[in-house]
């Protein structure tokens, strides 16, 4: 399949693409709030689990009401609102306003993200986890793309340049207005009947089995994303230098998703999550342990494991769900998430207690937990 030939599903990618990259933008935004409105580690996990969760709890209803409706103008809407108020975040002057300010950005992310998981998976008649890993690539690539822009203007004028990161979503405004990320005629096509899959173990085991793999693999991903600023600044790094290595880490999990999401159609997504999550743990106790300038590069593989298998994870909550893919959507991508902002609210408290570095140590040991429960997802036969 080729994005470039689909029109919907890149105008889907790119929507998501402007999207994704503002609440990224956050963990870079960190180190300049702690300073200016002087946060613990609590408040600051705190900054990101307003983003995620106000997000995540939303997205079920979102959901639901477009698996009923076709709300075209979601995509554009999204885009615009969450872009006006994370760059108001940055000129906060006191905490609440910022939690504010996060929260109703995080509105926009739970209106578009439903919707447009759930249109990625029908419009291209390809292999659906394949076709939504390349919705989710996009994504993927805007998140990547945040810290960077970020690191680059916060380094030069401080958080008071954040008015210029309104530019990509006032470019891509328009071209979203002109083509909708999906087409109405798409949309109706019914979910039930593309790419069925015959799954054996009961429902109730799969679905406490994707429930927990939503609830641990996020908090290690999220905790590692949101602190690494926080983390390398502790060690006497630049903000320019882990801009960069953050965005290695979002970028491989850009590529991460496409290929776990090709093997999935291939292998099936219970082995290739198993595979995934248990080589995370020792990527995590290597990235945060091992001396020199091998950690920078280490993020790659990290990024690729344990970040990448996020449309996998979609992909088999939609199956579990097939009827209502966007409500089962919004459900994982919306459980993921808040998984990830709570996460990375409890690593923040144990920091303030134990030392930043002592309490992402801990994560190791998440990965390998939710491996376990890989043995309750349905086995598929076919490849």
């Amino acid at each position: 399949m080729s994005l470039l030939r689909n029109r919907s599903l890149l105008s889907l990618s790119l929507a998501h693409l402007t999207l994704d990259l503002y609440p990224s933008l956050l963990p870079i935004m960190l180190p300049f709030l702690v300073a200016s409105l002087h946060l613990t580690y609590t408040q600051a996990g705190l900054v990101a689990t307003a983003s995620l969760a106000g997000s995540s709890l939303t997205q079920p209803l979102f959901g639901y009401l477009a698996d009923r409706f076709t709300p075209r103008i979601l995509g554009p809407l999204g885009v615009i609102w969450s872009a006006a108020f994370i760059v108001s975040a940055a000129y906060a002057w006191s905490y609440p306003i910022l939690l504010s300010c996060i929260l109703l950005a995080a509105l926009g992310s739970a209106a578009f993200h439903p919707q447009g998981a759930a249109q990625a998976s029908v419009i291209s008649g390809e292999p659906r986890a394949t076709s939504l890993a390349l919705f989710s690539f996009g994504g993927s690539i805007g998140y990547a793309l945040g810290p960077l822009m970020g690191g680059a203007v916060f380094s030069n004028l401080g958080l008071r340049g954040a008015f210029l990161l309104l530019l990509p979503a006032l470019v891509v405004l328009p071209l979203l207005l002109v083509r909708p990320p999906a087409e109405r005629e798409e949309r109706k096509a019914p979910l039930d009947t593309r790419d069925p899959i015959e799954w054996r173990p009961t429902p109730g085991l799969a679905v406490v089995s994707v429930a927990m793999i939503v609830l641990l693999r996020p908090w290690a991903s999220m905790s590692l994303s949101t602190y690494l600023p926080l983390l390398y600044q502790s060690r006497g790094y630049t903000l320019s230098l882990a801009s960069q290595v953050l965005f290695l880490l979002l970028i491989s999990s850009a590529f991460g998703g496409v290929l776990s999401a090709f093997l999935a159609d291939r292998f099936g997504p219970r082995r290739v999550l198993a595979f995934s999550l248990i080589l995370s743990s020792p990527m995590i106790y290597l990235f945060l342990s091992a001396p020199g300038a091998w950690p920078h590069l280490l993020v790659i593989p990290l990024g690729i494991f344990l970040a990448g298998v996020t449309p996998v994870v979609t992909f088999t909550a939609q199956n579990l769900l097939s009827g209502s893919a966007a409500m089962a959507s919004g459900f994982a991508l919306g459980g993921q998430f808040t998984a990830g902002g709570l996460g990375a609210a409890v690593t923040g408290f144990l920091a303030d207690r134990f030392g930043l570095l002592r309490s992402l140590e801990l994560l190791v040991l998440l990965p390998l937990v939710a491996a376990l429960f890989c043995l309750g997802l349905p086995r598929r036969e076919d490849g």
